[in-house]
């Protein structure tokens, strides 16, 4: 490309603006620590007959040279897919995007508990 008149060091190459390799180990080093910490809740809640939970994850990430909007945008999207990928089914609050639902039952077994109940229920006698 032809050398123009303006100086080169005016701004700097965009380049330098995108996520680095730095950022991007601490995004996943972040997130997984994340996942881990879900993982444990999930297995409680498991445990305690609950299906579901919800879960706050923390609203600030000290990812160097990133924004903090930028960053907490990275760390749940690499949460969310995530989740996703293991088939959990996961709601971000729109009214405070740090809570997130996370539950385990899918729409057919939900339909057959369903089922399951209303027939149950045809056998549901006083005596």
């Amino acid at each position: 490309m032809k050398k123009g008149l303006i100086p080169d060091h005016l701004i700097a190459d965009a380049t330098k603006f995108r996520k680095t390799n730095v950022q991007k180990r601490q995004i996943k080093e972040i997130s997984v620590e994340i996942i881990r910490n879900i993982a444990d809740e999930i297995k409680r809640a498991h445990e305690e007959g609950r299906t579901g939970i919800i879960t706050e994850m923390p609203e600030f990430y000290n990812i160097c040279n990133m924004p903090e909007m930028d960053a907490h945008r990275e760390v749940c999207f690499e949460v969310v897919m995530y989740l996703r990928q293991k088939l959990y089914n996961v709601a971000i609050n729109s009214n405070d995007p740090t809570k997130i639902m996370i539950t385990w039952r899918s729409k057919s077994d939900i339909a057959e508990i369903k089922v399951q109940k209303q027939i149950l229920m045809q056998y549901m006698k006083p005596f």
